[in-house]
């Protein structure tokens, strides 16, 4: 069932829902990403050796990522940008093979317009968006007196949905919608349209591609840490120095000597730094 049926049956097929009117809470303390989120990599040295710690990455949420990762930024809003100018239209079945463009039904009109403060662009953008970030969406549908139409669409923040509860399986009977700073509604299942992709354990989710982004990351990251310690620590070529087993054992003044020759040598642009 596409999401304009989806629409249809929710405006033509339901009673009226009166949703809970939100409580602000000016105490409650929520967590959320600031503009400036702190650095997702820590490099630190001794002057000896570089470490990276990896813990703030590999726990950084979908929020943290888009905004700390340029790449990944770039390819969800290229998706969302060029998808949303697409136009998108209704059509009345006649038959098998005959669709009418309806242009003047209550579903055309409400996607036209989602609500007094979302275009059409806004929404699907923000719909492709949050697929490409968590693989999955939610748009409410709620009815809207002071709108012509009596509908509304409001885009929900994925950050903002809750672990939903009751009904089966499938479906849940309610979503639990958290808005910074105010207290917790909950929504009936009904009233929402949940998008979302394949998740191999749930039948209602999808998993948000960050998780495999994060590995990619950190395995890039390592590797451009292995090289540089490479090039700074180990000789030119890969191979190690040796002595016969026989040889006769070197004095500290004797092993010095070898290590700042061998230091003079490979050092700077002519090498690398000391092996050891």
């Amino acid at each position: 069932m596409g999401f304009a049926q989806s629409l249809r049956n929710m405006i033509y097929g339901q009673e009226t829902i009166t949703l809970p009117t939100a409580e602000l809470v000016p105490r409650k303390s929520v967590a959320y990403e600031t503009i400036a989120p702190q650095p997702l990599i820590t490099v630190t040295s001794n002057g000896l050796e570089v470490s990276v710690d990896l813990t703030e990455l590999l726990g950084a949420s979908p929020p943290q990522m888009f905004r700390s990762q340029p790449y990944l930024r770039s390819v969800i809003q290229f998706l969302a940008r060029n998808i949303a100018q697409l136009g998108v239209h209704v059509y009345d079945r006649v038959s098998d093979d005959d669709r009418v463009r309806d242009t003047s039904c209550v579903t055309a009109r409400l996607l036209r317009k989602p609500n007094d403060y979302t275009t059409r662009y806004e929404l699907f953008d923000s719909l492709v968006s949050d697929l490409a970030l968590w693989d999955q969406a939610f748009w409410v549908i709620t009815p809207d007196s002071k709108r012509e139409i009596g509908w509304r669409i409001t885009p929900i923040p994925v950050a903002w949905v809750g672990v939903p509860y009751g009904g089966n399986v499938w479906e849940p009977d309610v979503w639990q919608i958290t808005r910074p700073g105010y207290a917790t509604e909950e929504i009936p299942a009904k009233n929402v349209i949940h998008f979302h992709g394949w998740d191999p354990e749930y039948l209602n989710r999808g998993v948000t591609p960050v998780e495999t982004l994060k590995n990619i990351l950190a395995e890039q990251i390592a590797a451009v840490l292995y090289r540089q310690q490479r090039w700074e620590k180990g000789g030119r070529v890969g191979t190690v120095i040796s002595r016969p087993a026989g040889a006769p054992m070197w004095s500290t003044e004797a092993e010095e000597r070898f290590r700042q020759e061998w230091r003079d040598l490979m050092s700077g642009r002519r090498g690398s730094e000391p092996s050891a």
